[in-house]
C-alpha cells in the first residue's frame, strides 16, 4: 500500500547505530601513521589499515595455511623480487 514507506524502512535499517567501528578505524589510522611514519600517502595507508583489519589473526593461522601461502609466493610472485642482495 506504501511502497516508499517500505523503501525508507530499507534504507533507514542500513544505518549504523553507533560510531565504534569508526573509532576504532581512527585509532588504527593513529596507531600505523606515527610520527615516524608521517609521510605515508593514503593508498599505503589504506592498504595497510585493510590488511590490518581483514587479516587472520596470528593465532589463527595453521602451519598447513601458512605452507600454502609460501607455495603461492613462491609459484606467482616471482616478479620484482630477489632472493638475496648479492643476485
Amino acid at each position: 500500500r506504501y511502497p516508499w514507506l517500505v523503501m525508507l524502512l530499507l534504507i533507514v535499517r542500513l544505518l549504523p547505530i553507533g560510531s565504534a567501528d569508526c573509532e576504532r578505524m581512527f585509532s588504527l589510522m593513529n596507531r600505523l601513521k606515527t610520527d615516524l611514519r608521517n609521510r605515508l600517502k593514503t593508498g599505503k595507508l589504506d592498504v595497510l589499515m585493510r590488511v590490518n583489519r581483514l587479516a587472520p589473526s596470528v593465532a589463527d593461522v595453521t602451519d598447513a595455511t601458512l605452507d600454502e601461502w609460501i607455495a603461492f609466493w613462491d609459484s606467482e610472485c616471482k616478479a620484482g623480487r630477489s632472493m638475496s642482495y648479492f643476485e
